[in-house]
C-alpha cells in the first residue's frame, strides 16, 4: 500500500511551473515508493528463505517488484530531464 501511496502522491505534484520545491516534493515520493519497493522485495525472499512461501511465489514477487522498480526508476530519470 505505501508504493501505491507514494505513487499517487508523486503523480498528483504538478512540476510544470512549480519550481524547485515541487520538484523535490515530487522525487522525494517516488524515493520513498522505490524503497517500499525495495523492502517489500526482502521481505518476501525473508519469507521463502523461512519457507512462509514458495519459491514459485517469490520468482513471481521478485520479477514484479523489479519491473517496478524499473519503470519508477525510468520516471524518475524522466523528470530530472526536464
Amino acid at each position: 500500500m505505501d508504493v501505491i501511496e507514494n505513487i499517487y502522491r508523486a503523480n498528483e505534484v504538478f512540476i510544470g511551473t512549480g519550481g524547485h520545491d515541487k520538484r523535490e516534493r515530487r522525487l522525494d515520493f517516488q524515493h520513498q515508493a522505490l524503497t517500499s519497493l525495495k523492502i517489500l522485495a526482502f521481505f518476501s525472499e525473508l519469507a521463502m528463505t523461512n519457507n512462509c512461501i514458495l519459491p514459485k511465489q517469490y520468482e513471481q514477487i521478485a520479477k514484479l517488484t523489479t519491473d517496478c522498480q524499473y519503470l519508477l526508476g525510468a520516471w524518475i530519470n524522466s523528470d530530472k530531464k526536464r
